[in-house]
């Protein structure tokens, strides 16, 4: 049951909270009904750095309170008295832009499928390295599908000894440099609407290369797991020069048993 979107008096002191309240009971005639909590409160969840995927739930539940924060902006907007109209223009100077509202749904679908995956592996009580280099390819994949229009294929190998090869990579970056990247801190006034215009092929060009920089190191003694796992056995995630050397790797130990 939604109660309301009531303005509260500056300044926000106990009393004036409680009048507040007091004015909702009073208009939902709430005294003398048996209130039951049905569900529960949805606060906005902040981004740390050091919890995996914590961009992505954020921005997800910030999405999920979109229309909350469209109806106070205009609630705020119809109200007179000179506090709603302070509360107003800062809420107008700091508001989402359809744009940005856009960029945001871009990136979290974007990022689902990392969270997907941690929480498949995270809680998977199945023997899991077999199952991570497929996950892989297939995110680096999806990353990649919305420039194959502009890009050759020919050029382009989904495997993991693609990275030298990427159409996408163009300077050779040492970990050194990817560190310094990481902890650059970019400084945002939020009362200017972000330029999202290419944004989103950004994010998903740094994705694919770090993906490609820190999973090329496998060969084909590490894709055995995989090989032998009936999910995932056909290696469709690997090119097929690899797969078929792989594949003789397992004979020849298959071999030297007998």
């Amino acid at each position: 049951m939604a109660l309301t979107i009531s303005h509260v008096r500056y300044p926000h002191t106990a009393k004036n909270i409680n009048n507040a309240i007091e004015e909702i009971l009073e208009k939902w005639d709430l005294r003398s009904k048996e209130i039951r909590k049905t569900d529960k409160y949805l606060c906005t969840i902040q981004d740390c750095e050091t919890h995996w995927n914590s961009s992505y739930f954020a921005w997800k539940r910030l999405l999920l309170l979109q229309n909350a924060i469209n109806i106070l902006n205009a609630k705020l907007t119809s109200k007179t008295d000179s506090n709603s109209k302070k509360n107003s223009k800062q809420l107008k100077e700091i508001m989402i832009t359809t744009e940005e509202w856009d960029l945001l749904q871009n990136l979290v679908d974007v990022l689902e499928q990392f969270a997907e995956a941690t929480d498949y592996l995270g809680g998977s009580t199945y023997c899991t390295y077999s199952i991570i280099n497929p996950f892989i390819e297939k995110i680096k994949e999806d990353l990649l599908n919305p420039f194959l229009s502009s890009l050759s294929l020919s050029s382009i190998q989904f495997s993991p000894q693609s990275f030298s090869q990427s159409a996408l990579q163009e300077t050779q970056k040492t970990d050194e440099d990817v560190f310094i990247e990481e902890n650059i801190e970019i400084e945002t006034n939020l009362n200017q609407p972000i330029n999202t215009s290419g944004l989103l092929k950004m994010v998903r060009t740094k994705l694919y290369e770090n993906l490609c920089k820190y999973w090329n190191f496998q060969d084909s003694n590490a894709l055995l797991a995989s090989l032998l796992d009936p999910r995932t056995k056909n290696l469709k995630h690997v090119s097929i020069q690899i797969k078929i050397k792989t594949e003789d790797l397992l004979h020849s130990k298959l071999k030297l048993k007998n």
